[in-house]
């Protein structure tokens, strides 16, 4: 079967449209770096003022984002479950599925937000990434999580007569009018998901917090990162690095560089490489 860049005439026009709400590079950066500096030069309050550990910590992650020009920000289990639940709660299970879509796949936004309504009718999804024009083969059906949601949304189309010739669709049913819209959705979700929960606790150095260098605080959970979190969490599960790249579809000659812009050091790496030791130590006495 021909592989096309896009699935259909629609999903190939809405492309196009995503395409012009996308920023250059370095503005991006710019923004994103903006955003954690704000978050990172709060009023320093009188547990930081009396540790100064605290002032290095919050200086290490200002060097870092100087460094890379981000944050690397990866979502902790307990966000994404947390996120999924406030979206299905508030009539917005569309917005669930690509929140769990994503933190296994990776897929870049404007490569799924326009998916056709039958994507997931086969147990291999097709595409090709409009960002480099590398075609992915991605078996979805083995993922639990997903097979039970993509089951569940299809359910709902039937009961609920939802009619987006597009599988991911906004609250009312439709398709996404513009990556725009869906951003806003998404905002406004997690300003919910604020309210509940202010911070998420991590596995990894965030550096954000002044009082927790471990925690992390839910209004830096972006749809962006959920690409450094399928990376992370791939890598801490112990998948060699050419197989990551098989899901992320970056160039195995690039995985390197790759790992090195997306994936945070956590403590799921540090128990796996002392676990090593502890076992040959065993073997060794």
């Amino acid at each position: 079967m021909h592989l096309l860049k896009r699935f259909d005439g629609q999903s190939t026009q809405a492309g196009r449209q995503s395409r012009r709400f996308r920023r250059p590079r370095t503005l991006r950066i710019i923004a994103i770096a903006a955003i954690s500096f704000s978050a990172l030069w709060l009023p320093v309050d009188a547990a930081m003022a009396q540790q100064p550990s605290l002032r290095q910590e919050r200086a290490s992650a200002l060097k870092m984002i100087a460094e890379r020009g981000y944050c690397v920000v990866v979502w902790p289990r307990a966000a994404v479950d947390a996120f999924v639940g406030l979206a299905d709660g508030v009539g917005q299970p569309s917005m669930g599925d690509a929140i769990v879509m994503m933190s296994w796949l990776g897929v870049r936004r404007q490569d799924w937000l326009y998916w056709p309504a039958a994507v997931f009718d086969r147990e291999l999804v097709t595409f090709a990434q409009e960002k480099t024009d590398k075609a992915l083969v991605l078996p979805w059906s083995l993922i639990p999580p997903l097979a039970g949601r993509v089951a569940a949304a299809k359910a709902r189309r039937t009961s609920q007569g939802v009619s987006a010739t597009t599988f991911f669709h906004d609250s009312h049913g439709l398709p996404w009018s513009s990556a725009s819209a869906f951003r806003k959705a998404f905002n406004a979700l997690r300003e919910e998901l604020m309210k509940q929960h202010p911070y998420f606790p991590t596995r990894y150095y965030v550096g954000i917090d002044p009082v927790d260098p471990l925690r992390l605080p839910t209004s830096h959970l972006t749809m962006r990162t959920m690409r450094h979190t399928c990376v992370t969490l791939n890598h801490d599960a112990g998948v060699p690095r050419e197989l990551i790249s098989s899901i992320t579809g970056h160039e195995p000659a690039n995985i390197d560089a790759v790992l090195a812009h997306y994936t945070a050091r956590t403590a799921d790496q540090a128990t796996a490489a002392l676990n090593m030791r502890i076992a040959h130590e065993a073997k060794s006495s």
